[in-house]
């Protein structure tokens, strides 16, 4: 939960950490202000006109979402891109199409309007959620029916390709067509109203290193563009117009903290080995093969746990044993010679994937989860077990 307080002229807020480090900058605003969508009325002989437009709008809204996709693929990494996967189901889903097109015949809206009745309740739904994951996801929709919208209206989607300066990028929330084709050097940190540690803004900000601040409210209601503005994505304060002794107190911080990296970094090459000559094996815990680089680089020796949730919630389909093979064998080739030590799915309770289906528990965090539920679908136990032998044939010998 946010906060936020007034100190002398400036204005203090706390948030959500999600990347680590410090920046000191300027403002950035992303302006993604809601297009304005009143109920004008069609007549009865324009009803399949303003359908055939509203399909439309969904074929160009798949094209650019799809466009995006592959941007991320080249940009991030395969298992990054497939968070666009959520929104082209949303786009293609059956009820909200029909539904949409049902509300244009018989209430004699106009296609944006009625596509806003439609989601409304589901968009709703989905924020009200207790789940971290799935309350997200309610901000997929959002971005999905805003572009529908846009195309609709014929209006371009503007992103962050067109920052041009170092600057820290705020918004009220940052979706994947967002930050496609953003210059990572100028981006100095990342700050947001909405989100959480697996909000895209978190992802995309702990892929680049950039220090990102998320969940912080009301915040875009109290800043203006090229203001001041200190980002500490280790204790998740923003300071809004920071006084002068405020912003040498996060220098003097943010000095530190790098002089700390470039200290640890140097570390990294020596043997993990105590003053009584006791060995040990530091690895790294990673959930997606864009990190893999990372934690070599970090000095670690293998991989001492592989999470294979994210790689499941994401697929929009039950990836099967030959799909699940090739994306462990890549894991395990990436790191070979040294070890990597694969988690079975724990999946249910926080975290959930599409294909599971409309589970409802009164504790899910106690219920079908973890073990409970490999144990209970032994098909994909099974096949994930068999995909994970067939990819240690890729690891080292012996």
């Amino acid at each position: 939960m946010f906060s936020a307080k007034f100190t002398g002229k400036e204005l203090i807020f706390n948030g959500i950490p999600v990347s680590p480090g410090i920046a000191i900058g300027t403002v950035f605003v992303v302006h993604l202000d809601e297009l304005a969508v009143t109920d004008n009325k069609i007549d009865e002989s324009d009803v399949e006109r303003e359908i055939k437009k509203f399909r439309e709008a969904l074929r160009q809204t798949e094209v650019e979402l799809k466009k995006v996709k592959e941007a991320l693929a080249e940009d991030m990494g395969d298992d990054h891109a497939r968070i666009m996967d959520t929104h082209l189901m949303i786009l293609a889903d059956n009820m909200m199409i029909n539904d949409t097109e049902e509300y244009i015949r018989t209430e004699k809206a106009n296609a944006a309007y009625a596509l806003g009745k439609v989601l409304k309740k589901t968009f709703e739904s989905f924020a009200r959620m207790d789940d971290q994951y799935l309350s997200e996801r309610a901000e997929d929709i959002h971005d999905v029916k805003r572009r529908i919208v846009r195309n609709l209206l014929g209006q371009a989607q503007e992103g962050l390709k067109e920052l041009r300066r170092k600057a820290v990028v705020v918004a009220k929330n940052l979706t994947p067509s967002d930050t496609v084709g953003f210059d990572r050097k100028y981006v100095e940190a990342f700050v947001s109203d909405i989100g959480g540690s697996t909000s895209h803004a978190a992802i995309i900000a702990r892929s680049h290193g950039i220090p990102a601040v998320v969940g912080l409210g009301n915040f875009t209601h109290n800043v203006q563009p090229y203001d001041n503005i200190i980002v500490d994505g280790i204790t998740g304060q923003v300071v809004l117009r920071p006084e002068k002794n405020t912003i040498k107190l996060y220098e003097n911080a943010r000095k530190k903290f790098k002089e700390m990296e470039r200290e640890l970094l140097t570390l990294k090459d020596y043997p993990a080995i105590t003053l009584d000559e006791r060995k040990f094996e530091l690895s790294g815990n990673v959930e997606t093969l864009d990190e893999i680089d990372d934690v070599v680089n970090h000095g670690a020796k293998g991989i001492g746990l592989f999470r294979t949730e994210y790689f499941f919630i994401t697929s929009p389909s039950l990836p099967g044993e030959e799909t699940q093979y090739r994306y462990y064998r890549d894991v395990v080739k990436q790191m070979s010679p040294e070890s990597v030590i694969i988690r079975t799915l724990d999946i249910g309770g926080d975290k959930i994937a599409d294909w599971i289906g409309n589970i409802e528990e009164a504790n899910p965090f106690m219920g079908w989860r973890g073990i409970r539920f490999t144990l209970s679908r032994k098909d994909i136990f099974r096949s994930q077990l068999r995909a994970i032998y067939r990819a240690s044939a890729h690891g080292k010998e012996g």
